[in-house]
């Protein structure tokens, strides 16, 4: 090949595509509603914001490709901003001030120039030159006549009203007949003859359009709650959920867990240990522009089966002394269970809210409870550490019952033989109830000498270093 139709041949294919990138499909704007009122003069398109965000329109303009050209005869820029699910009436001068002045105030239209006939192709594109959308195929002239069937009516294009049926979502296709992104239906696929059908479309005669569109819609059912009798952190399959919509996608949210898939229907949601036993979920159904959600709880084992926590008696125990553990409960009516480890080697034991256990040897003892609800499902651990000492020695007291006052060194005062003590009080009555003697010190005794022999009654009160308590009432014999 020699030079010059090599570079001739580059061009072609440097401007082949260039063409197809700027006819390829993007996913914002689209023609739902479109009228060639009388040709060559009346033309009238309603453009729709499928899209949740707020569109520019200074960034888009009206083409019109006459007679089958690959190149727009005029444009329209476009202005102002188009909300979301919002749409703009676009009309030429002829259809806003003629054929359809009545039909809505002018503030509501954006106007462009000349009108169009079947075989000219109305294009909606980017400013950067991308085609978005189109009604006809760029490039092909179908001819006035028979110029292109839609919805099995015959030259449909020629002074026809179209509108899109609610559930056509796909915009201008190339000569491959495949949308983008995947679409597979056979809506708007505006081919290359006239015979094929285009389908997705309402055709009737032609008529003034207003600036509305009946646009997408969507459904969505999270599906049935769940309740489980036993708290969980395995995965939880969430089924039931149901979404409808034009082009709908989901989303699972909600809880502290996991989603195994949040954007399917059906998905397992694995629970976190942070999660509370009420677990709200959340599933968002987004068609274009219109979302919609729908809640469903888990309900992860039962709130109130709940050991809160581990409290026992005497808190400082001995030897032989009976423990008493008890499980706290938020609801004092919950009734959990509770296997013991007593920590100190014994058999486990499984008791209702309280446990019982006598420690045989000193030392300190880590208590751990293993807590289930009364149904069986597993709760949290509690945990207690319990100090026993060893008992002391028995207290030893001895006190005498008889004093004989007569200076031989053997039993000449009334002295108790007790252990150090903190507190002491003696008293003497003499039978007829009348005190003779009182003593506060264990050092200060009673000699009798004052008092002739017979029976007389004490009372000793004290209370020794251990802690211990004597309080006795008893008689004294004085012999002479």
């Amino acid at each position: 090949m020699r030079a010059p139709q090599l570079l001739k041949f580059i061009c072609v294919l440097v401007f082949a595509f260039a063409l197809n990138q700027a006819q390829a499909q993007t996913d914002n704007l689209m023609i739902v509603k479109y009228v060639d009122w009388n040709s060559g003069s009346g033309v009238g398109v309603v453009i729709w914001n499928p899209t949740p965000n707020v569109v520019n329109l200074s960034n888009y303009e009206l083409r019109i490709y006459g007679n089958g050209s690959n190149t727009a005869t005029t444009t329209s820029p476009l202005l102002g901003t188009l909300q979301p699910c919002g749409t703009i009436l676009v009309g030429n001068d002829e259809y806003i001030n003629t054929n359809c002045r009545n039909t809505a105030s002018t503030a509501n239209f954006t106007s462009f120039g000349p009108g169009v006939n079947g075989n000219d192709i109305v294009v909606l594109a980017q400013t950067n030159g991308q085609i978005v959308d189109a009604i006809g195929r760029i490039g092909y002239d179908a001819g006035n006549n028979n110029s292109q069937k839609v919805a099995n009516v015959n030259d449909a294009l020629f002074q026809h009203t179209l509108e899109r049926t609610p559930g056509n979502t796909a915009r201008y296709s190339l000569t491959s007949g495949q949308y983008n992104p995947g679409v597979t239906n056979a809506a708007n696929i505006w081919p290359n003859n006239k015979t094929t059908n285009v389908t997705g479309w309402i055709v009737s005669n032609a008529s003034c359009i207003t600036n509305n569109w009946a646009s997408a819609t969507a459904t969505a059912d999270a599906g049935p709650d769940i309740t489980l009798a036993c708290k969980t952190t395995a995965p939880i399959t969430l089924a039931g959920a149901t979404a409808t919509g034009n082009g709908v996608t989901v989303q699972w949210s909600g809880g502290k867990g996991t989603f195994s898939n949040p954007n399917s229907l059906i998905t397992t949601y694995t629970p976190s240990p942070l999660d509370h036993t009420g677990i709200k979920l959340t599933l968002r159904a987004t068609s274009g522009c219109r979302q919609v959600t729908d809640s469903r709880m888990i309900f992860n084992g039962d709130s109130t089966q709940t050991a809160l926590g581990l409290t026992f008696t005497p808190q400082n125990p001995m030897i032989g002394d009976t423990v008493t553990f008890t499980l706290q409960t938020a609801n004092p009516n919950t009734v959990i269970l509770g296997e013991f480890d007593y920590g100190d080697g014994t058999a486990a034991e499984i008791k209702r809210m309280v446990a019982k256990h006598v420690y045989r040897s000193a030392g300190t003892f880590d208590v751990e409870v293993t807590t289930a609800s009364s149904a069986g499902c597993p709760l949290n651990t509690l945990t207690a550490r319990v100090t026993v000492a060893e008992k002391p020695a028995p207290v030893e007291v001895k006190i005498p019952n008889i004093i004989t006052p007569n200076n031989d060194k053997l039993n000449d005062t009334f002295k108790p033989q007790l252990p150090p003590t903190t507190t002491y009080e003696l008293k003497i009555y003499n039978r007829w109830g009348v005190l003779i003697f009182e003593s506060n010190s264990a050092d200060k005794t009673w000699d009798g000498k004052n008092v002739s022999a017979g029976v007389y009654f004490a009372h000793l009160k004290t209370v020794f270093v251990s802690g211990e308590k004597l309080d006795k009432k008893f008689p004294v014999t004085v012999i002479k």
